[in-house]
């Protein structure tokens, strides 16, 4: 049942993702804590607009460079992020449900551009995830 369950997945998510549509994914609980929590600190670390997390879960991205910075902190937080703002792979896929790893590896693998700075590399990685992959993150 379980592999019907996974094929079904596999199958809705490729179509979802060939007609344009993202499918709405949430990170495992534990890590969707990890995440919110890491969040909420960069907020208060960096002076982002505590309506952030909503502009992220919505699919959007902001230019400011306070949520450039913001994001960076919250991804250094999370550990999936190197110093020089380029993201680390294996780290991030791990934070994905095991069934939807083999989708987002290779936008993962693919979205690492070099930017201006660290904040301007990592912003960059976040734009073309958002709009290269099929799944949309959110923290539900």
């Amino acid at each position: 049942m379980l592999k019907v369950f996974i094929v079904t997945f596999f199958a809705f998510q490729l179509s979802a993702s060939s007609n344009g549509q993202r499918v709405a994914v949430s990170f495992p609980k534990d890590k969707t804590t990890i995440v919110v929590e890491a969040m909420k600190s960069c907020i208060a670390k960096t002076g982002a607009n505590p309506n952030v997390i909503e502009v992220i879960s919505s699919g959007k991205v902001s230019e400011d460079e306070k949520f450039k910075e913001f994001f960076y902190c919250a991804c250094n937080d999370i550990g999936v992020v190197n110093p020089d703002g380029h993201i680390k792979v294996k780290e991030c896929i791990e934070l994905f449900p095991k069934e939807t790893q083999p989708l987002v590896e290779p936008v993962i693998k693919n979205c690492d551009k070099e930017g201006v700075n660290k904040y301007d590399t990592l912003f960059k990685y976040l734009k073309c995830f958002q709009e290269t992959s099929p799944v949309r993150v959110t923290l539900a």
